[in-house]
Formats: C-alpha cells, sequence, structure tokens
C-alpha cells in the first residue's frame, strides 16, 4: 500500500488479557503446544501509557505456534473476570482459530485437559468435532475456553481448502488461522475494516443448521460471517454477526484490565497517514480503554490504540515491540 493509501499489511498477533500468566502460560504450552518466545514487564512506560495502564504492573509473554504470536497478558491490579455464562453471540466474544492436522485427535487431547481444569475452562461446542456444508466451509471445528472463559476454536480444513500450509501433517497443532469478532452492525464494522483500514473481504456466508448450533453451543443459530485480509493473508480477521440469537453488548464501564478484552495487532505501513484518515473521519473516539494520538516506544517504534465500530480494541503499529 501507498503512503496514500495507508492501511494494514499483516495482523501480526492477538493480545489476550489473563488473570494468571503462569497458568494460562502453562495451559497454551501444555495443552497446545505453543512455544514461549519472549516475556516482557511494563509498568509507568510508554507501552503502559498506550494502553491506559498508567498505574498497572503488565506482564506480557509472547507465544509462538507456527508461524503465528499469541500474547498473553496479566495486569495486577487485575481488572473484571469474563462475563458468567458468556455465548458466542454476545458482542464481547471474539476467539483465535488453531488449525490442526487431525480434529479428533486435537479434541481429545483439549477434551481431557479441561476436565482437570476448573469453570470457566471448558467446551463450547457440543457433540464433539463438527463437519459443517460446503457452503460454510466444509471445515471441521469445536469450541472451548480457556482458564479465564476465552474461547478458542480448533479448526480442520480438508483437502485443498484455507492457506496451503494447513495441509501439513507435521504437526497436531499447526497455528493461527484467524481470529474472529462478534459485531452488532455488520456494515458499519465492514466499513471500517475495508474502507479505514484497507482490509480485503474474502467471503461472507450465512451459517446456520444443527452443525452451527452444536459448534456455538446455542439454538436456533443464524450467523453471517465475513472474512477480512490484510495484505498478508494469514491470520485473518473474521466477522461474526448472529442474527439470531441476539447477543448481549459490551459493558460501557469495562476497564483496560478486564478479561474479556483481547487487542488485535496490526502492522501498517503509515501510521501518520492512517491516523490523519481516521481523525478526519471521526472514527477516533476517546473512551477509558482507548489512546488517542501515537505513543513511540524506547525503542523509537510507533504504536497506536483505537476501537472499532462494536468496541473491539485495536493496537496499530509501524513495527514490533522489542
Amino acid at each position: 500500500m501507498s503512503i496514500n493509501s495507508p492501511g494494514v499489511l499483516r495482523l501480526l498477533r492477538i493480545c489476550r488479557t489473563v488473570s494468571d500468566i503462569d497458568r494460562a502460560v502453562a495451559f497454551y504450552r501444555d495443552v497446545l503446544d505453543f512455544l514461549v518466545v519472549g516475556t516482557t514487564t511494563h509498568r509507568r512506560d510508554a507501552w503502559s501509557a498506550l494502553i491506559g495502564a498508567s498505574e498497572a504492573l503488565a506482564q506480557c509473554v509472547i507465544l509462538r505456534l507456527g508461524q503465528q504470536e499469541l500474547e498473553l497478558v496479566a495486569f495486577n491490579p487485575g481488572g473484571a473476570a469474563y462475563p458468567a455464562e458468556s455465548g458466542s453471540a454476545d458482542l464481547w466474544f471474539q476467539h483465535i482459530a488453531i488449525v490442526v492436522s487431525d480434529i479428533d485427535a486435537a479434541y481429545d487431547r483439549v477434551r481431557a485437559a479441561l476436565q482437570l481444569r476448573p469453570a470457566p475452562c471448558g467446551l463450547i461446542s457440543t457433540s464433539g468435532p463438527q463437519h459443517l456444508p460446503p457452503n460454510d466451509g466444509s471445515v471441521s471445528a469445536c469450541k472451548f475456553r480457556d482458564p479465564d472463559g476465552h474461547p478458542v476454536e480448533l479448526i480442520h480444513f480438508p483437502d485443498g481448502a484455507g492457506d496451503p500450509v494447513w495441509q501439513s501433517k507435521s504437526t497436531l497443532f499447526l497455528g493461527i488461522d484467524h481470529s474472529a469478532v462478534a459485531v452488532g452492525d455488520l456494515d458499519s464494522t465492514i466499513d471500517f475494516y475495508s474502507r479505514q483500514l484497507g482490509l480485503k473481504r474474502a467471503s461472507h456466508s450465512c451459517n446456520t443448521g444443527t452443525p452451527q448450533d452444536r459448534l456455538d453451543g446455542l439454538r436456533d443459530v443464524v450467523l453471517q460471517v465475513v472474512a477480512l485480509l490484510p495484505e498478508l493473508h494469514t491470520p485473518h480477521l473474521e466477522l461474526l454477526c448472529y442474527r439470531r440469537p441476539a447477543g448481549r453488548p459490551i459493558s460501557a464501564h469495562r476497564q483496560y484490565n478486564d478479561i474479556a478484552v483481547d487487542r488485535l495487532v496490526f502492522q501498517v505501513d503509515d501510521l501518520a497517514s492512517l491516523l490523519e484518515r481516521l481523525d478526519a473521519e471521526q472514527v477516533l473516539i476517546p473512551t477509558q480503554v482507548s489512546s488517542r494520538g501515537i505513543v513511540t516506544l524506547p525503542n523509537s517504534q510507533r504504536w497506536m490504540q483505537i476501537q472499532d465500530p462494536g468496541g473491539h480494541m485495536i493496537l496499530l503499529t509501524e513495527g514490533e515491540r522489542a
């Protein structure tokens, strides 16, 4: 993308808030085969200012699976727990989709691990992995919750489907295909990500029927799914708009350290030009969990935090954080 058309180059990682960093790392490492690749501690520094955590201590651990990354962040003091009795249609819902080479073997391993852990850790899907019809991608999938209640999806692509890298049989857990967020207003959210951030709409389906109900652990689901791609297609973003059942809205009183606050971390080509565009179109809305303007870290990398129209948090950067 040119400077005259700034936008997202890639989804660097998903930043996930957790209550106990050691417990969360152990779960993703020991159950899902993630590797620890970096640790950082923040307090009263530029990164803390970026996300609105001026007084909190933040412990950050970056994990890698395949070529994709997940960042776990624990704050002290911590925020509110993941909302009780959450469902896939609730608008704070955001999952990561982990690709597996054998859906049954992966499900068996995860189910055994979940049985050893207390709630909110547990299965979301009912009746095991679900095989979706061709109009829904022909994938096999199931969903569960990690020790903090965050949703995670296991997904298996049939031959010839998805990114070619997902056809590998070398390991059980291959990498992260996408992050999916629940949205209430599909049109405005598509417009934001496509027109403002430059993601490209790749597909749009309407999912319904028994397999989708079992996958989500809900009844009578009518779900519109839109896939949005950055320049580097994997991982990508999916929007989930539940026409039925209706989900609960994101709390207006949430804080940066609440467990349900995840952050999509996007690399962009020109942060200043993107900020100018967002500001001109009044996309930037000051909130308790959004920074307004660009923050420069000690390594000279520039970052900004915004939110999408539904309230999901986004970190934008021109480069990696050391």
